[in-house]
Order: structure tokens, then sequence, then C-alpha cells
């Protein structure tokens, strides 16, 4: 579908273009500033209440969510509040400290200044953790009355109807009725499920949606709203498609007709009717008003490399999995027939069939779980006693991190759906660590260091000022600061002369914390905390402040405390610095950085909503990082049910990424099964619907 052809004007800075903003940032961000504010050409238009910002993992939504901020506060004030994810609100809070930083120093408007400021000064008020909202959604607090434009992070957690999240925002904007703006965060605006989550997002952003009201359109008087209208063409769509696939026949000529029945596509000139969305303009039409709701700038996607398991082992493992899914279903179904996706039996069945925590049997280890001792028999069938670990997949993982993508060791994120499996994970992978091949090792506090160590860690501290941040960062006393310096001195001297000058760097970058505004009584505490992970202690400086490092391979799960996963991704995101192999659960799949001193992403358990997997992928493949520098593998059961549920995962991508407008129609119908396409498809192709917002004019 074509784009419109006017330019939106650019309501901020120019400076902002020169200095830290990339082009589909300002784009974005002036597309969503004219949807908060409600304004447009059309009569629709004028009844937005905000927006949703749907830019894939990676591509600086947080950047746009705060200049989106600054920018309303400057033109019509108010107050500006923040809800993301509880582990995200120390990421916002710096997000925000750095954007004002950059903003005050280019020389703003004085509106904008004041805007920056307040944001700046007020920012560990105004971020609030999801949590809260319930309370907040009440309208009693000073901070909810003063609210004029809220900002949800991870907005697709309130995409279906029943959840508390859903339920308090629609609450919220009933209260504050016209005097609230919104502008929802999210990469993933629907998770396949149905179309109607889309749905539920696009009419808490629309004021002129009414639940109760048809969603069809009244003839000369068009849609009562865009959301209406919206979910009236997707209804009328894909029933179209699902008549289309079950005869098995798309005939040449037969989608162009379908498009222009369902008024899917207004740019084309042969629609005589010209039919819109009840607005007096020519050629206007579904793209173009789900444009106007849906911000979203794509990327180029990570090409992702299939590692299959043995025939052997799959069958086996296709095996158990029909003894849990026969446990599960009710009688007369056998094990050859189809699961149906989504069904309850897949947390049960699943996780019995891929996770470690279920077929992780050491030999011969009494009270080993079933499944264990029958991979142990079947181990020992193919000639394979002497293996101590016998979980096929587990077998691959470790074969995987041994082979070399650019001749080295690199840093690697093991992604897991399961709790349970990372524990046993991690204990595998750490007797395996040796026949790895990781570059270096954790040195033991225990190691007397040499005497030219010692000199040698004694000048890389004063040429790194690793000593003179001793000195000036911490506000200690003069004796406990020379305790300070042969603490890290000490530890310095440990390392091998490679990683030393690495750990210069990040001893170093951990001091300079110091300065941000921390008390003298809070010197101690910090310290103690960031470089031992320890918040309490006695005694003096040496005895308490033991550097603790971390081991080659670590673990982050729902279960990491704040401290302990600050520290860890800061280590994680540093080259040459332990941990070389970070497990990570669901937990950490949404919201992290991990792309620093990362290049790989090993998908141990797959799952059956794709836009997980590209959530967990983007940890790693950010906007500065390039598709072809990261490397992403799947560990796949061939001919178990890791191949059935992927390729129901690769289906319903198709049908994401078309209604996100990174797919064309004719993708989307050519990803139903050889069997129900009766014909090559060779009508559909350019039926593409497009989301990115138009370009900005800086006159």
């Amino acid at each position: 579908m074509s784009r419109p052809t006017h330019l939106r004007p650019w309501p901020g800075p120019k400076t902002w273009k020169k200095k830290f903003l990339k082009p589909n940032q300002i784009r974005a961000v002036a597309a969503a500033l004219e949807a908060v504010e409600g304004r447009g050409n059309k009569p629709l238009l004028r009844k937005r209440r905000g927006a949703i910002l749907a830019d894939e993992v990676g591509m600086g939504k947080t950047w746009e969510a705060v200049g989106v901020a600054i920018l309303f506060m400057a033109r019509n004030g108010g107050m500006v509040v923040f809800f993301v994810p509880p582990a995200l609100c120390q990421k916002w809070k710096d997000e925000i400290e750095e954007f004002c930083k950059r903003v005050l120093a280019a020389a703003p408007s004085q509106a904008i200044k004041r805007a920056a400021k307040k944001l700046r000064r007020e920012a560990q008020e105004i971020v609030q953790s999801t949590s809260r909202f319930k309370r907040f959604s009440r309208g009693t607090s000073q901070l909810a009355k003063k609210c004029r434009l809220l900002v949800l992070d991870e907005a697709h957690k309130a995409r279906k109807e029943g959840t508390v999240l859903h339920r308090c925002l629609r609450r919220f904007i009933r209260r504050k009725r016209n005097k609230l703006r919104l502008l929802l965060l999210t990469a993933t605006p629907f998770q396949c499920d149905h179309r109607r989550e889309l749905v539920n997002l696009l009419q808490l952003v629309d004021a002129g949606y009414v639940g109760t009201d048809s969603h069809e359109a009244m003839p000369g008087v068009g849609y009562a709203s865009i959301t209406s209208g919206i979910k009236d063409v997707l209804d009328k769509m894909f029933k179209e498609t699902e008549e289309m696939r079950k005869e098995g026949i798309f005939e040449e000529g037969r989608i162009p007709k379908m498009l222009r029945k369902l008024d899917l596509n207004l740019d084309l000139e042969s629609d005589a009717q010209e039919r819109t969305f009840g607005v007096a303009r020519k050629h206007d039409g579904f793209d173009e008003f789900l444009r106007a709701l849906v911000i979203r700038t794509p990327k180029p996607r990570v090409k992702t490399i299939v590692q299959e398991v043995g025939p052997k082992a799959a069958d086996y493992a296709y095996y158990l999995f029909g003894r849990s899914y026969l446990k599960a279903q009710p009688k007369g179904r056998s094990v050859e027939d189809d699961p149906p996706p989504g069904s309850g039996f897949l947390p049960n069945g699943y996780s019995r069939l891929c996770s470690t925590h279920s077929s992780l049997a050491p030999k011969g280890k009494p009270g080993g779980h079933p499944h264990g001792k029958m991979l142990v028999r079947r181990a020992q069938e193919e000639g394979k006693p002497s293996k101590e670990y016998t979980h096929p997949k587990l077998d691959l993982l470790i074969e995987r991190l041994k082979s070399r993508p650019k001749g080295r060791f690199e840093k690697t994120v093991v992604f897991v759906n399961h709790l349970k499996t990372v524990s046993q994970l991690r204990k595998v992978l750490m007797k395996e660590a040796r026949k790895l091949g990781i570059p270096f090792k954790t040195p033991s506090p225990k190691d007397k260091p040499r005497v030219s160590d010692l000199k040698n860690a004694a000048k890389l501290m004063s040429s790194s000022g690793l000593k003179k941040s001793c000195e000036e960062a911490s506000s200690l006393a003069g004796d406990l600061q020379m305790v300070l310096v042969r603490v890290l001195q000490r530890n310095l001297s440990r390392w091998g002369s490679s990683e030393r000058p690495v750990q210069a760097t990040y001893l170093k970058s951990i001091l300079d914390g110091v300065k941000r505004g921390l008390s003298c009584s809070g010197v101690r505490r910090y310290l103690r905390r960031e470089l031992s992970g320890m918040r309490q202690g006695r005694g003096k400086l040496r005895a308490n402040l033991p550097i603790k490092g971390f081991k080659p391979v670590e673990s982050l799960t729902g279960e990491t405390d704040m401290l302990r996963r600050e520290r860890l991704l800061r280590a994680f995101n540093r080259d040459k610095i332990h941990p070389q192999i970070l497990i990570v659960s669901q937990a950490g799949s949404e919201g992290q950085n991990m792309h620093k001193a990362c290049r790989r992403v090993i998908h141990y358990d797959l799952h059956w909503n794709p836009t997980v997997l590209h959530q967990r992928t983007g940890r790693v493949h950010r906007d500065d990082i390039h598709a072809r520098d990261v490397q992403a593998e799947e560990l796949v059961y061939a001919g178990g049910y890791d191949e059935k549920i992927r390729e129901e995962a690769k289906r319903r991508d198709v049908y994401r990424d078309f209604l996100l407008g990174e797919k064309t129609l004719r993708q989307l119908l050519e990803s139903f099964s050889e069997s129900d396409r009766g014909r090559r498809i060779k009508a559909g192709r350019g039926f593409r619907i497009d989301l990115r917002p138009a370009k900005v004019s800086f006159r």
C-alpha cells in the first residue's frame, strides 16, 4: 500500500536530529506527539487520545517516549507519569537523566528547558512500577490528579480484557475523561493468540471508540471510530481468507477483488466507489488509519540457524511427549493426533519433553525422574553407557558451545522456559567449562600474587586513573582510602596480563559511580554492595570488602535480586570479564540490554509464540548492532514436538507480521500448508500495510 505523500512538521528543536536522535526516532516522535495531542486533518484523527509506539525490539522506544514527554510538557504543561515493569525502573530513571542532560546541553528554548529540568528533577517520583498502578488508577493521589500524559512500557501485558492492568487502565481513563493522554510502548502489540488483542489496545488510545456500538460502517456516515473500522476490516478479511484456504484455490485476480470488497486498499485507482472511513477525502483506507494509532519501524531480522537433535533421541523424546499428552487429553486421542496449539496441556507436556530438569539424571543416581531413568536406559541401548548425562538436547548445546563461529569463544546467552532447567543447566555447564575453551579463568582469592604482578598492577592503577578514583570519588578517610587502593591492587595482580586492563576499567566504572551525589555515610555501603554483592558488614574496609567476581557460567531468573541482576548484567556487557555464558529464564527476556559484549543467542527451549523468540533475540540485536553480526540458534528435536511447535510458530509469525506491516498478503497466504494451496499464488504482490510514520519537514 502506498504511503501518504505529505510531510509531517517537526515540533521540536532541530538540534535533536543532529545531536542524539536518529531519523526513524525523529519520525516516531513527531507522529506520536501528533496522536497524543489529537491533531489531524480528518475528523476521526482528532478523536485520538494517544498512540501505540510499536517499534521493534532495540529501536530506541525509551528515548522516543522521553522526547514525546518533554515536548508535550513544553507545549501543554501538566505532569507526565511513566509506568514500567519493576525490573526496569532504575533503567528508565537513568535514561531520563541521560536524555535530559543532552537536551539541556543543546541550548533549547525556555519552554523545553523548563520541561527537561522538571522531568529530570522529578524522575524518582514519576517513574513508577506497574505493580502500583492499581492504587494509582483510583485517582486519589496528587500524582494521579496532576497526570496529563501516561506512558506505559511493555503495554502488551494489558492486551487481554481480563487482566488487572487492562481493567485499571480503562477505569483510570473513564475517571480522567478527556484530560488524559496515553502513549503505550510495546514491540508486540498482540502475541498471536487472537487479533482481538490488538483491538483491545487500540480502543484504549481511541477516544471515539464505544464498545457497545456496532463496529460496522453506516451508509453515508462511515465508521464511528478508527478502531471500529479496523475491527470490521480484520474480521471480514480473515473470514474471506479462511474460506479461500478451505477451498484450496487462490486464483489470479481473486485477491485484488477481495481487497476491493473489504476496503483494505483504497489507494487502488480501480476502486470506483472511493470508499473511506467516513471522511471526505479520496484514497484513504485501512493502512492509513491503522498507522494513525500504531507507529512502527521495522528492522532487518536475524537469520536463525536450526540445530537438530539426532533421530533416535528425537523418536524417544516424541514417545515421552506422547505419554504426557495422553495423560492430559480426553480418552480416544492417540499420539499421532496433532495437539491443538495453546491448549492446556502445553506447560505440562512440553516441560516434560524439552526441559532439562525432567530428564537430566546422572547415571545411577537414586530418586531420579522417571523420564531421566528411561533416557539412561535408552542411551545404554544406543551403546553409550559411559555418558554421565543423557539428555540429547544438552549434548547438542555443549557441542554448539564448543564451536567457534568466528574462531574464538564468544559470550553466549542461553534462553530457557522453565526455572528448574536453569539451575540444572548451570551445574552441567560448570562441569564442562574446561572443555568449552573459555580463554581465562577466575583467580582464586587464596592465590598469593607475585611481587612483579603487584608492581605491574600498581603502574596500571596510576595510568588508568583507578588510584585517583579511589582518592577523589569516595569520601573515605585517608587510611581507608589506602586500604581500598591495596585491595584493588591485589585483586588486579591476580589476573593475567591480558585481562588486567579490562578489569581495571571495570573497577574504575564502579568507583566513578560514587560521584553520583552519594553522601559520606553512603560510600562504604555503596562500595561494599557493588564490589562484593553484600548489603551489610562490620569491621575495617579490608575485612569487609572482598572483590567477589562471577563464575564463567551464571544464571538470571525472576528469583535473582535486583542488586545481583545489575552487577551481573554490567559484567556480562564487558568483554574479557566473567560470566561468559549467561542462562536466562523468561524473566530476563524483556527490557534488558545484553548486546555490548555478546553476539550469540541460543534458544534452548522453543516457544509456540514467535514474539517471545523475537524478544529474546532482541536482547542482543539492538539498533546499533547489524543483523548479520548476530548469530541465533534454535535447538530442535527433529521429528518430535519441537518441530511441530516451530511450524506453528512460523505460521503465527507471518500472520503477526502481516498485520504489523512487515509481510505482504501474498506471504500470508503462502504460509498455509502445501495441501491447502491448490495453485501457485500470482496475485497479491505488493499488498503490504505500511505502518512507518511519514517523513518530517524541518522548515
